[in-house]
């Protein structure tokens, strides 16, 4: 379970309300009926098979033989195998392993190359409707001398390759590991010094001092060309601008978005109970979407003046609308997954109210839920994102909701003793990150607005549904006894206290379920 169930039920269901955000996880459903996660099942492979192929494309091995493809001297790569490696190696491998391996090769003597043992292929295809296997080969490693040497001049080339590629565009991997970035260090010294390749040296040195100083960093813009932010008149939420809130909401989005990195999006990290040290970005950006939308909600609530209750919601349509035009599509299903939760649905009145006087708004709401709906695998939304130009942020949940369906509709290995890698899983699940990865690459050019930053820091985290609940009970019997403007909280709400010590997400993972909440309508 992920994100993406609450869209499902906020987008699909929206026309049935007491839908909640926020519960206990629910165990998940292998499926193999969505293409994006049916793969090639286990297969029945030789004990000495190291590698599998269909065609030219890697389908398959074992961790060494995955490595030292990298280095493959016979052909250019054309099937984007490096990329794929370099998104998901860390569910697989380790980069102190393949700087290991890497160097091992680098430095192979041709006397060693002769030693080595023959290396066992398995090459399938698809035939319509199964699996054409064709005999294992033995890849002869019998050179002469002068072709090893040629040849190893090649691997030498796609390693040095390989290695800047790594870092230019992953540096993260090195920044954020001490250990790892003092190993590629090493590495260095131990193989283009080494080996006299002082052009190649060169480079790779200057690559690595670079990430010492940090100068990776591409999403920084040079320079900043931003609107001035709408100063509001005072800190209160429905005197400022919808356009500069939606701003502001953008810019906090933006900055979670951003500093998701490969190796969170592998393994379903942001699921498991170590999420908060192996996918903190993830598990922040979906801690983030949880608080606003249950923000978004107790704004709603805190009015007894059905007047004031209306008026809120029309500023938050508003400010999705704003949304919109920022390509915030998170942002967007935040304000939505508040609207569909039963402590909001349940206020028939209020809705009437919109409805007789604000119905033009009302539309665009079902607008958005019809582009963010499940239906024909979220066709609307993916629509949407082909079409809109960067920068923007993604409702996150649809593209985890993808990540599952591929590590659960798909094997981790393809033989029974577990030693060969489903390559063509990683190549499945690296199309996904690359996706979110190209979104990252466009900064927004906007501005923090302080009065704003302040407010949105001070937004409660410790909120539940709940209190939700209890205060829209409280402010539907409030409309018996006429209207008022003062506003409640569940600090002063009929309940004499709150107790919520571990915050939205506490312990558990949030997915979706229908609510449990009682009550009339």
């Amino acid at each position: 379970g992920n994100l993406l169930e609450a869209a499902q039920v906020a987008a699909s269901e929206s026309s049935s309300p007491g839908n909640s955000l926020i519960v206990a996880p629910v165990g998940r459903t292998r499926s193999k009926s969505n293409s994006i996660g049916s793969s090639i099942e286990s297969l029945d492979l030789d004990p000495d098979v190291e590698i599998v192929f269909d065609g030219n494309v890697v389908k398959g091995g074992t961790v060494y033989q995955l490595i030292k493809r990298i280095s493959w001297h016979k052909e250019v790569d054309t099937t984007g195998y490096i990329t794929t490696f370099l998104l998901t190696y860390s569910s697989f491998t380790t980069g102190f392993q393949i700087l290991d391996v890497l160097e091992k090769i680098f430095n192979t003597t041709y006397q060693e190359e002769k030693e080595e043992q023959n290396v066992k292929t398995f090459n399938l295809s698809s035939t319509g409707s199964g699996i054409k296997r064709k005999e294992t080969e033995e890849v002869s490693t019998e050179l002469k001398e002068s072709e090893f040497d040629m040849n190893q001049k090649i691997v030498r080339v796609r390693i040095g390759s390989f290695i800047k590629t790594w870092i230019d565009k992953y540096p993260e991997d090195f920044i954020n590991d001490k250990q790892l970035y003092a190993r590629l260090q090493t590495f260095v010294e131990h193989t283009f010094k080494t080996s006299k390749l002082d052009a190649m040296y060169k480079q790779m040195s200057k690559s690595v001092e670079d990430l010492r100083t940090d100068k990776n960093d591409f999403l920084v813009p040079a320079k900043i060309i931003a609107p001035i932010p709408i100063s509001p008149n005072s800190a209160v939420l429905l005197e400022f601008d919808p356009l500069e809130l939606a701003r502001q909401m953008t810019l906090a989005d933006s900055n979670l978005f951003k500093a998701i990195t490969a190796k969170e999006c592998v393994g379903q990290r942001w699921s498991k109970a170590d999420r908060n040290e192996k996918a903190p970005h993830i598990t922040a950006m979906i801690e983030n979407f949880n608080v606003m939308s249950m923000w978004v909600a107790h704004e709603i609530l805190k009015y007894l003046d059905k007047k004031k209750r209306v008026k809120t919601i029309v500023f938050f349509i508003n400010v999705a609308e704003q949304l919109e035009n920022l390509n915030n599509y998170n942002g967007i299903q935040e304000i939505i997954a508040a609207f569909d939760i039963t402590p909001i649905w349940r206020l028939k009145a209020t809705w009437a109210k919109l409805e007789l006087r604000h119905k033009s708004l009302l539309n665009k709401l079902e607008e958005w839920r019809e582009l963010m709906s499940m239906k024909n695998a979220y066709g609307a939304y993916r629509a949407r994102l082909n079409k809109v130009t960067p920068p923007l942020v993604p409702y996150l949940g649809i593209h985890l909701h993808d990540l599952t369906h591929i590590e659960d509709g798909n094997t981790d290995h393809f033989d029974q003793d577990q030693n060969i890698i489903n390559f063509d899983k990683k190549r499945k699940i690296a199309l996904v990150i690359r996706e979110l990865h190209s979104y990252q690459q466009m900064p927004y050019q906007l501005l923090p607005q302080n009065i704003i930053v302040h407010y949105m820091s001070k937004i409660s985290r410790t909120v539940t549904e709940k209190d939700l609940y209890e205060l829209s009970t409280f402010c539907e019997e409030s409309n018996a006894g006429g209207s008022s403007s003062a506003s409640v909280s569940p600090a002063n709400s009929s309940r004499k206290s709150v107790r919520h010590a571990t915050g939205v997400l506490g312990s558990r993972f949030p997915t979706i379920r229908k609510s449990t909440s009682s009550g009339s309508n």
